[in-house]
């Protein structure tokens, strides 16, 4: 038996054969790998998680054999990258859907992702952290991104009916709330999203001038209140700062204005003063 396997691999009897075994045992380590790494790009183009997760698994009793080529290491990275970043995007996705059964089957993946990868001997560590935390920072940007639509949406509504005018400045307050929490996962992560969130803060600035400029004496008071709650948030939400510094003092300039004109007016009658026009606004 010995000499046939000699004959057979070309060489003499152990050690002069052992590197023809190693030779052989690498060629086909490299062959599964080419085969495995072809499919995971394949099923990652799909944007097929889940098959090519498979396939990297498939790959890992090889690894050993190849660690070492510096050719292998980089496509396996990016193959590991690449899935990476399509899991976080779909876990963006769906979490802007609301789709709460998939975000926790992502989130099952990601644990399974992670662990496969420090599996993998070598490879350096993954640029944007483990999975996990990729989505714990897409959720809180997918968080933002709803918060800022709706925010969007709501100074875009008529302003005529007093009533669903104070549910929008409510709802703003808690829309702005709900950023304060996650603030610092997102804040100077995606430039896109800061300018996003920026212009989004200078149009609903510009939204409560004007509605200010528009309003009575007697209203402008609620809208006082509304700045206020809006700065105590709009502070904590930085980077990046307010453009054009705090929203309160703009607004009571101009409820001065029109207090004062109001006096004014007044001043002007022959029959006095009226003192119910002087009352303070109401504020809270």
């Amino acid at each position: 038996v010995a000499g046939k396997l000699v004959l057979v691999m070309g060489a003499a009897w152990d050690p002069p054969m052992l590197p023809q075994v190693e030779r052989l045992v690498r060629e086909a380590a490299r062959r599964c790998c080419t085969e495995a790494l072809t499919g995971a790009e394949r099923e990652i183009a799909n944007k097929k998680c889940g098959k090519a997760f498979e396939l990297l698994v498939a790959l890992k009793p090889h690894w050993p054999e190849l660690k070492d080529d510096s050719s292998i290491v980089l496509q396996v990275v990016g193959a590991f990258s690449k899935l990476q970043t399509l899991a976080c995007q779909d876990f963006i996705a769906v979490s802007k859907a609301g789709q709460a059964t998939v975000a926790g089957q992502i989130r099952e993946f990601a644990t399974k992702f992670d662990a496969l990868r420090v599996e993998f001997e070598g490879l350096p560590p993954a640029a944007g952290g483990p999975l996990k935390d990729c989505l714990v920072l897409g959720e809180a940007t997918a968080t933002v991104e709803k918060q800022l639509t709706f925010l969007v949406a709501e100074i875009a509504k008529p302003t005529s009916d007093a009533k669903l005018l104070q549910l929008s400045l409510s709802g703003i307050v808690q829309a702005f709330e709900a950023l304060v929490p996650i603030w610092d996962l997102v804040a100077g992560q995606e430039e896109a999203l800061m300018v996003r969130f920026s212009e989004t803060c200078i149009s609903v600035e510009a939204w409560v001038d004007g509605l200010a400029a528009a309003s009575s004496t007697a209203d402008v008071g609620s809208l006082l209140t509304f700045a206020e709650e809006y700065d105590e948030r709009r502070t904590k939400l930085s980077p990046p700062e307010p453009a054009s510094g705090k929203l309160q003092p703009r607004i009571a300039l101009q409820a001065a204005d029109k207090h004062t004109t109001l006096v004014e007016a007044e001043l002007a009658k022959a029959d006095g003063l009226n003192p119910i026009k002087f009352s303070t606004p109401s504020r809270r």
